[in-house]
């Protein structure tokens, strides 16, 4: 008996130490089949936020504003990954996918390494200038702005944005032209068309609202507006307010011709241009300097010979419009049928190479002293230094390489909306590395700990 219990006891003994055997060869496989997986199939893997600290033979050290934490920074947070102290001391390249909020490392070998992913909070100078900005899916266009407000489209070969002097916003979404936040804003009356790229006034009661009410402009004032007029049957006032005051550019069925006027010393001061054109369009230019009261056809100039002196005042009861003439109240006349394609006013006598330029194409203004308003109908593309119009305009951002952060939208004269900061990441690194069939491997692990401002795997 004594023997056969014995034997049992030994049997017992012999199956635990198989099963001890098969377990280990499991988890030796398991663990071979994860390290081939990470290191023979694929030269990438992804580590996600959480508590990190070594995985497989890569050991990470994280930084934040260079003081050694224990994990990732959240997405949101204002932290910003650190491209330019980020590295791996066996040569592999980290990058970080902003949109996921991932780690992505090329090129592994199965050397034991140590990455270090640094953070930093704010942004500084350095990353701002002397960077072609990324912009995302082309939307964004980059711009400085003056003191004044006023937008131009920034030129990139030069330093363009001042993160030290707290400008702030250096780019925008456009929309396709001024209608859409004009008639958000109350400004577009009756129902005008957006055709292709001008607005359609159609001569009954549309009009457009430019503001200016009393606006005092001293002696110095320059109108330019692109149009095309469809009907020559009637008298039409173009653009300008002429109640009790003021002045502007209208046509005047019984002579042919345009009427370019100021009230200036108690009466109102004419320029006759020719106009007997329903087909193309043509640019018209007046400009008063405080002497001289000049009209520009296109390229061609009319002026008369004697010199004036005065202001020139817009009524307080009514804005400058485009389209009517406005008067009291809502006693509205002279409404004008005509496609619209720029206009602006300006506080202040343009020089004649300024009104060159102006009167070649389509407007295109680059010095903006004393532009008051600035309207375009177009789907234009701005050059560099053009300004952009304010209504033009249907979001501001700081731009900082790869983060864009909203100020706010739909609304620019209002200066104020809901704020939120948003990732946009390199969608040209994300297609190439797409391209080489780089598949993602994820992993999250908890087992690190801290010790005396270390890192350390557990």
């Amino acid at each position: 008996m004594k023997l056969k219990k014995f034997k049992e006891i030994d049997h017992k003994k012999r199956s635990v130490i198989i099963f001890t055997i098969i377990c280990i060869l499991l988890i030796s496989g398991v663990f071979l089949y994860r390290t081939f997986a990470i290191f023979e199939t694929n030269d990438k893997f992804n580590l996600i936020e959480g508590n990190v600290g070594s995985i497989g033979d890569i050991t990470f050290s994280i930084y934040i504003d260079n003081e050694l934490v224990k994990d990732v920074p959240e997405k949101g947070t204002g932290k910003v990954f650190d491209s330019y102290h980020s590295y791996c001391e066996n040569g592999s390249i980290i990058s970080w996918n902003e949109h996921s909020w991932e780690a992505n490392i090329k090129n592994l070998s199965n050397t034991k390494t140590k990455c270090h992913l640094k953070f930093i909070s704010g942004y500084e100078e350095s990353t701002l200038n002397g960077a072609i900005p990324y912009l995302g899916n082309g939307k964004l266009t980059p711009i400085t702005i003056e003191n004044n407000g006023i937008v131009h489209k920034a030129d990139l070969t030069k330093p363009w944005y001042s993160y030290e002097n707290k400008q702030w916003a250096n780019a925008v979404i456009l929309k396709e032209n001024s209608y859409e936040l004009l008639n958000a804003n109350g400004k577009i009356y009756g129902e005008p068309i957006m055709e292709e790229n001008s607005l359609h006034l159609d001569g009954v009661d549309d009009y457009v609202d430019l503001g200016l009410k009393n606006y005092d402009f001293k002696d110095q004032i320059t109108m330019v507006i692109k149009f095309k007029l469809n009907d020559l049957s009637k008298f039409q006032s173009i653009f300008g307010n002429w109640e009790g005051a003021g002045g502007g550019i209208e046509f005047a069925n019984v002579t042919n011709k345009i009427q370019a006027d100021f009230y200036i010393g108690g009466q109102y001061r004419l320029i006759d241009v020719p106009y007997d054109d329903t087909t193309n369009y043509h640019t018209v230019v007046l400009r008063y300097n405080g002497q001289k009261i000049e009209a520009w056809l296109d390229n061609q100039k009319f002026s008369n010979d004697y010199e004036i002196s005065g202001n020139v005042v817009i009524s307080q009861n009514t804005p400058i419009t485009i389209g009517t003439n406005p008067g009291p109240g809502s006693k509205y006349d002279a409404y004008n049928n005509v496609n619209v394609k720029q206009a602006a006013i300006f506080n202040r006598a343009l020089s004649d190479e300024e009104v060159a330029c102006i009167t070649n194409e389509n407007l295109k203004i680059t010095n903006s002293t004393a532009l008051l308003r600035y309207v375009d109908f177009t789907k234009k593309e701005y050059t560099e230094n053009e300004v952009i119009p304010e209504d033009n305009i249907e979001s501001y951002f700081v731009w900082i390489p790869k983060y864009k952060y909203q100020l706010f939208s739909e609304n620019p004269n209002s200066y104020s909306g809901t704020s939120n900061l948003g990732a946009i990441t390199d969608t040209t690194q994300r297609t190439e590395l797409n391209n080489q069939k780089e598949i993602p491997i994820q992993f999250e692990t908890n087992d690190v700990t801290v010790s005396n401002g270390n890192v350390k795997n557990t």
